[in-house]
């Protein structure tokens, strides 16, 4: 009998390990690197959308693979960041990761130029000082 404990043991360490170095090696080599995109990507996340359903999204759009897809969603839980996302329009730029796109949507949305003009003040110093105001929407 405790020769079978020692057995059980052996092989729940050995899993443990080999589960470990394999969740390791999927986010080092698919997380940190970017999506395969040739050009940007504009995402829109609907009210009521969780990561789960956005991976699943990805994987359709064949931006994400499955390991990839499950491990990105199964971090974000862990480090409860999975429920902090918000509704709106994104791109998904060429060279963006996984988790720099999860960071962006917990983030908000980007706000988009409509309009923009110059200010223009000049110095006693007749140094010339401008000011950009842009105007989002």
């Amino acid at each position: 009998m405790l020769y079978f404990v020692r057995i059980l043991f052996f092989f729940t360490v050995l899993f443990s390990i080999v589960t470990g170095l394999a969740g390791y090696w999927i986010y080092e080599n698919k997380l940190q690197t970017p999506f395969p995109l040739i050009n940007d990507l504009p995402y829109t996340v609907s009210a009521g959308t969780n990561l789960a359903q956005i991976a699943m999204d990805l994987m359709d759009k064949q931006v994400l693979d499955y390991p990839s897809a499950l491990t990105w969603v199964m971090l974000a839980r862990f480090q409860k960041r999975a429920n902090l996302i918000k509704a709106g329009n994104y791109i998904i730029k060429v060279g963006m990761t996984p988790q720099i796109f999860l960071s962006l949507m917990i983030k908000g949305p980007v706000a988009h130029q409509t309009s923009g003009c110059f200010n223009l003040k000049f110095t006693q110093s007749h140094f010339l000082w401008f000011t950009i105001h842009c105007y989002y929407a």
